[in-house]
């Protein structure tokens, strides 16, 4: 993660002052961040409850300015059935049938999670890696959407590249793919000119 530094954002986000990492696992990405932008909230959901509780253990030095919501992040509030991959902590997913599940966990909403933020607040930059939710995610943003700057969006199969620039152009976001260890969809708010890093 700090060799690649896929997770950080887009250029545009030099300064941000709120971050929402989604799929934050054990909290890395959130320290990350919290260290880079030393000004900034930070706002994490981690699916697993497990990597979440290590997530708030990682985080600790920066309480003040870090939240972890042990939570899936999905389509709307409740709970969901999740596939908990052993000695593969960094993809546990919710499942795509109850059948296939090794357990449930609480799911919210970006709705929910941004309610933890004043209703005015803009996110400047939201990373997102929540294992092949992304799709039916973004495909119900319209609501949150509008108070997103930047988003990446790493994508997993059978969720393509051109299907995520689709959707989050329909959002409103100009687009760019980025291909690297993993394959990335970057958005930036249309009248922003995009520029992803190296």
């Amino acid at each position: 993660m700090f060799l690649d530094r896929e997770h950080v954002p887009p250029k545009q986000v030099s300064h941000p002052s709120v971050i929402l990492d989604l799929g934050a696992n054990i909290g890395l990405t959130m320290a990350h961040f919290a260290t880079l932008f030393p000004a900034a909230r930070i706002l994490g959901a981690e699916l697993d409850p497990d990597n979440a509780a290590l997530c708030v253990e990682n985080t600790e030095r920066w309480r003040d300015r870090c939240e972890v919501v042990a939570a899936g992040v999905w389509v709307r509030d409740g709970t969901v059935p999740y596939v908990r991959r052993e000695g593969r902590e960094v993809s546990h997913a919710i499942a795509e049938a109850a059948a296939d599940a090794t357990s449930w966990t609480t799911a919210i909403s970006i709705d929910s999670l941004l309610q933890r933020l004043p209703a005015t607040t803009e996110v400047d930059y939201m990373k997102m890696d929540i294992e092949g939710a992304e799709r039916e995610v973004l495909r119900s943003g319209q609501s949150w959407a509008p108070r997103v700057s930047a988003i990446k969006v790493e994508i997993h199969p059978p969720y393509a590249a051109e299907d995520c620039e689709a959707d989050l152009q329909a959002l409103g976001f100009e687009t760019q793919v980025e291909r690297r260890r993993c394959t990335y969809v970057v958005g930036v708010r249309a009248q922003q000119p995009l520029d992803v890093r190296p």
